[in-house]
């Protein structure tokens, strides 16, 4: 659900500077911890609401290894009205623990949030688990919790972030402030609340990890909108996942991030409600508990249950040229199932968002404009030139009820593909891809002659020309893959004989409608954050032996749309510069210093791929791996 509502519509995120670093998670076998194993559950809520006169709150703590009786150290920075005991002690065959912690409820203020860290001896913590954890504490005078809508009435929440992008359904509730009636707190979610049964439990799970309800606290007074500090109940990088709006993360997590910005103003930015279609919009950040990580903000959202939502929306998703030689841009127009119609028109020019708005006015009673009944793509003809398309959707009454817009340029002109690029003639690649995943569709490792370029730039760099083009034994055997641009390229680089790896590259090719992207699990950890000189101590690295560049076993990585999948689980991949002659090796592909300057040029392209791609997740044998597939439809390719 992409929400874009008459009033959303104008919304803006506010361009905070993203301070986090992207560490990876280890994919090493793990090791068993060697001490006493001792962490916080990452299933267990540490954010705490205080009932009237409650004098102490537990969090509980667990170990891995049980065999004998232990004192466990723990640090904290709680104030004055907590009382945290400085150890916490297992008895022999224990592997739970409790933490009891005192609350002074006679010096509590109410509406006011208290947080504090508490930490595992060093010593004592496991190397896997979480070992510090943030407890907040909140004692407000509020009513009761009701829901909004029927039982079968849900609400959902849009997700916008690194780990996930789509919705999720909740039940949602709502309170009112005993102080100020003009407070109002809405909970996403009945986990784990007392009366309801699990079987009929709702909760946000970051779209399938572990259950958490999230609070979204609105002051109709002032419009503000804000989300407290919430446990996502998952890890990243062996620590807890938390999300909170822009303001809550700035003032109470990290104030850096908004260093230099009137935190009232960040306030006003940090969400918005409309009352109309019951939409919020929040501004959010994730981040982790060691603050290693952080995501920057994008806008998420709520739709509550009972009101009618109206969206459409329209992204560019490339060029066509017809049979006839017309050249066109395809768009993709998306409609909400309460929009009837949607009528676009193409303008020239860019248009300012007052003037979209005009049009779109104007093409809701224009009975002659072209529409769609159902989200797809069309394709106008164009020459060059800058244009501004407009998209209007209608109810079946005919009524405007949404709408949107989008500038952009537009160029016939065709980049030679070459250019940059010096072909080295044929080499024999060795396809365990598509092989690995589809044996069971007949498709075997195959070797077979293709062109290898390199760059002229940088020339640690290559690329197979087309490797699933014609060359490839299999093309045209399936329907469902697709070329869905005129060539394909896999590259990858060669730093030195020991440092090799297949890069992130796009291969313009479709399976059943989805994008496919083909890379290795070496260039994905170091584009997250780690080292070369991890991936070589991981064993992941490639090698250039006998003019022969070979990857590991099971060391490749690809993505059909969103679902990933392993490569070269048959250990057939190669790129064979000389099939005939493997005991001599041309100096061309002789080792190659991996300098300073060639360093930063490659810290230079990853930063690139880590900021104009779509970030998304997925788990393969337990372990998260993070697709930096591109969005098409918006980004133009990150060239060398």
């Amino acid at each position: 659900m992409k929400i874009k509502s008459l009033i959303i519509s104008g919304l803006c995120a506010v361009a905070m500077v993203m301070v986090g670093c992207t560490d990876s998670v280890s994919y090493s076998p793990a090791a068993p911890d060697v001490n006493d194993g001792v962490y916080f559950p990452t299933s267990d809520n540490t954010n705490f609401s205080l009932t009237n006169g409650q004098s102490e709150i537990t969090v509980k703590l667990f170990r891995s290894n049980v065999e004998e009786a232990i004192v466990v150290p723990l640090g904290n920075n709680a104030s004055s009205e907590f009382t945290v005991p400085s150890t916490v002690a297992f008895a022999a065959g224990q592997d739970e623990a409790e933490i009891t912690i005192g609350v002074d409820f006679a010096s509590i203020e109410a509406n006011k949030t208290y947080a504090f860290q508490l930490q595992i001896a060093p010593e004592f913590a496991s190397t896997y688990g979480v070992s510090d954890v943030l407890v907040q504490v909140l004692y407000a005078p509020w009513s009761e919790w009701v829901r909004l809508g029927e039982s079968n009435e849900f609400g959902t929440y849009t997700y916008n972030n690194p780990f996930v992008a789509g919705d999720e359904e909740a039940a949602v509730y709502m309170r009112t402030s005993l102080d100020d009636p003009n407070k109002l707190q809405y909970r996403v979610g009945d986990y784990d609340v007392e009366g309801i049964p699990e079987k009929d439990q709702t909760s946000l799970s970051l779209m399938g990890y572990m259950p958490y309800n999230q609070i979204i606290e609105y002051d109709k007074t002032t419009g503000y909108v804000t989300v407290p500090v919430t446990n996502c109940v998952t890890t990243y990088g062996g620590s807890a996942i938390n999300c909170g709006d822009v303001y809550t993360f700035g003032t109470q997590i990290k104030p850096s991030f908004i260093e230099g910005i009137d935190p009232e103003k960040v306030k006003q930015l940090a969400g918005v409600y409309d009352e109309e279609t019951g939409v919020f919009a929040m501004n959010m950040v994730y981040w982790n508990a060691g603050l290693t990580y952080n995501s920057g903000n994008k806008y998420e959202y709520l739709q509550l249950p009972g009101f009618t939502q109206y969206s459409v929306g329209v992204t560019l998703n490339g060029k066509y040229t017809s049979q006839a030689g017309d050249a066109m841009q395809v768009f993709n127009i998306t409609k909400s199932e309460t929009v009837a119609t949607v009528k676009y028109q193409v303008y020239a020019g860019s248009l300012s968002e007052a003037a979209a708005e005009g049009k779109a006015g104007e093409l809701a009673t224009n009975e002659n404009a072209p529409s769609v009944t159902a989200s797809g793509n069309v394709a106008v003809t164009l020459e060059n030139g800058s244009y501004t398309i407009v998209v209007a959707g209608v109810d079946a009454e005919g009524e405007l009820k949404a709408w949107d817009y989008l500038t952009f340029n537009f160029s016939v002109v065709e980049e030679d593909p070459n250019e940059g690029w010096t072909s080295l003639g044929e080499v024999l690649y060795g396809e365990d891809y598509f092989a690995t995943v589809f044996s069971g569709a007949g498709v075997s490792v195959t070797n077979y002659m293709v062109e290898c370029q390199q760059n002229d730039e940088y020339d640690y760099m290559y690329r197979l020309v087309d490797p699933y083009g014609q060359a490839w034994p299999y093309y045209g055997a399936f329907t469902d893959i697709e070329n869905t641009a005129k060539h394909n390229y896999l590259e990858f680089c060669i730093l030195n004989a020991n440092v090799c790896m297949v890069w992130g590259s796009e291969m313009t090719l479709s399976v059943g409608g989805d994008e496919v992207f083909m890379s290795s699990i070496a260039f994905n950890n170091y584009a997250g954050g780690q080292t070369l000189q991890e991936q070589i101590e991981a064993g992941l690295m490639g090698k250039l032996e006998n003019n022969k560049f070979t990857m590991p076993t099971k060391s490749l990585i690809w993505w059909i749309g969103e679902q990933g999948y392993y490569g070269n689980s048959n250990g057939g991949f190669q790129v064979n510069f000389a099939p005939e002659e493997e005991e001599e090796e041309p100096a061309a592909y002789s080792p190659k210093a991996f300098t300073a300057k060639v360093k930063a040029a490659v810290n230079s392209r990853m930063h690139a791929v880590k900021t104009a791609r779509n970030f998304q997740s997925m788990t393969l044998d337990n372990k998260t791996w993070f697709n930096y597939k591109g969005n098409k439809t918006t980004v133009e390719r990150v060239s060398l």
